[in-house]
């Protein structure tokens, strides 16, 4: 049996959170990237967690586009630069 995915209203509320959150792991990558050394335990694992966030972020972004067509909008999950 095939699970139904988020509603359009789910994606509205978890897109610009999941755009928040890519924003701050971002943020704490690069702290942590200036502060110990690249190839350190401390930067591969802000780097991964920055691109799962961000990978988890894109493929919600095609589930909405693919599951909601008509109600689809880019800016659920990439919203303006403020």
């Amino acid at each position: 049996m095939r699970k139904p995915g988020l509603t359009v209203a789910e994606h509205k509320m978890w897109g610009p959170k999941l755009a928040g959150w890519r924003n701050e792991t971002q943020f704490l990558m690069v702290k942590l990237l200036n502060s110990y050394p690249h190839h350190s335990r401390v930067g591969r694992l802000a780097r991964r967690a920055e691109k799962a966030v961000a990978d988890l972020r894109s493929e919600l972004d095609s589930a909405m586009a693919r599951e909601h067509p008509v109600e689809f909008e880019v800016t659920v999950y990439y919203p303006p630069v403020k």
